[in-house]
């Protein structure tokens, strides 16, 4: 007779990913068509510039649930002159922040505690460079 123990162990959590291997200088060059250099790199972000045009790329796992209306408003107040709407595009809840005279950003938040922010600066207005920040979202969003 062989004897069993239950033992619950859990599985590694996997490590983060980090921002730069969410979204890489290529991913950067296929939606913009301008080849960007790496110019810094934290724990959760990455940015990445030509000339003076600056994409940066943050990762985060939110502790609790965001309010996406309370979120526009604080980004609004803070950037005065901005605008936002809903994007269906990218996957899970995002908003695109219009920067007036700068650029736009994409947030997006999938199930409740992946959070992904592109913004991209330098380029033009969102109508611009909008389309090139949501697909940049889904590319770090399904890498995640």
């Amino acid at each position: 007779m062989i004897a069993t123990s239950a033992t619950h162990t859990s599985a590694p959590r996997p490590k983060a990913l980090a921002a730069c291997s969410a979204v890489t200088a290529e991913d950067v060059h296929l939606a913009l068509g301008i080849h960007f250099r790496r110019a810094g790199e934290t724990a959760s972000t990455c940015d990445y510039t030509a000339g003076n045009a600056q994409v940066s790329v943050s990762i985060q796992q939110l502790k609790a649930p965001i309010d996406i209306a309370a979120e526009i408003a604080a980004l609004k107040l803070e950037l005065p002159g901005s605008t936002a709407r809903i994007v269906n595009s990218v996957g899970g809840e995002a908003f695109l922040l219009e920067i007036a005279g700068a650029g736009a950003q994409v947030h997006a938040i999938r199930g409740e505690r992946d959070y992904v922010m592109i913004s991209i600066l330098g380029l033009g207005d969102a109508d611009a460079v909008g389309p090139a920040a949501e697909r940049l979202a889904r590319a770090a969003l399904a890498r995640l």
